[in-house]
């Protein structure tokens, strides 16, 4: 069972161990073996310990395809947990307090036309609320406060 997602899996979607002590896989290794990685002390000592009750065998691993493998993958993560334009709009409102849509773009490098559409929608979903004052240029957003 995997702590970090509590999940019971059989493909670990955490390859380059963010959440783990080891990790087991068949990159790296020849055909029928398994390359178990140790990313902390903790890892280390569990992977020395099942080495001397000779659960695991040593072997060879090719670094190299272990280090791309590593790289791809967390690439790969970065970009699927990235957070959805309105997510990041309620996050930057929460954050940064009333705003605008002017702020929005230049910090989030979103498109205006996006930002708008997303503050809009999430005054219609009641999250945040829009204040258009004659002196302003334009709306403030901000959160609704219960």
């Amino acid at each position: 069972r995997c702590d970090s997602c509590k999940q019971y899996c059989s493909h670990c979607q955490d390859f380059p161990a963010i959440y783990s002590d080891i990790t087991a896989g068949e990159v790296g290794s020849q055909n029928g073996y398994t390359t178990v990685v140790a990313w902390t002390e903790r890892g280390k000592e569990l992977v020395e310990s099942a080495i001397a009750k000779e659960l695991f065998e040593i072997g060879k691993a090719s670094e190299e395809d272990l280090k791309a493998a590593i790289n791809f993958k967390s690439k790969r993560e970065l970009l699927m947990f990235e957070k959805p334009p309105r997510q990041r709009v309620l996050d930057y409102i929460t954050d940064q307090g009333p705003t605008t849509i002017s702020d929005m773009v230049k910090d989030l490098n979103l498109e205006p036309k996006k930002v708008r559409y997303e503050a809009l929608r999430l005054t219609q979903k009641m999250l945040v609320e829009m204040k258009v004052e004659p002196e302003m240029d334009e709306p403030m957003f901000s959160l609704v406060c219960e």
